[in-house]
């Protein structure tokens, strides 16, 4: 299991693999973030032919693409 977050903006924002695809995740900061959540899901395929579906930092796409392969790996 990949399971990785970062600092974004005041929240946190992060990526991890769920029922075979990533899944990007945001948490506003604050007491009621957690009503402000959002999350999409990515396909390890369409990751690896098109990058992150969200905007990442450059050290977590390049962890996602050692942990996970290239295109044709």
């Amino acid at each position: 299991m990949i399971d990785l977050e970062w600092p974004d903006g005041d929240g946190t924002s992060g990526v991890h693999t769920h029922e075979g695809n990533l899944l990007w995740w945001y948490r506003p900061g604050g007491p009621g973030g957690r009503f402000g959540e959002a999350a999409r899901t990515q396909t390890l395929d369409d990751f690896r032919e098109n990058g992150p579906a969200v905007s990442a930092p450059p050290r977590i796409v390049k962890q996602l693409v050692a942990l996970l392969g290239e295109k044709g790996d």
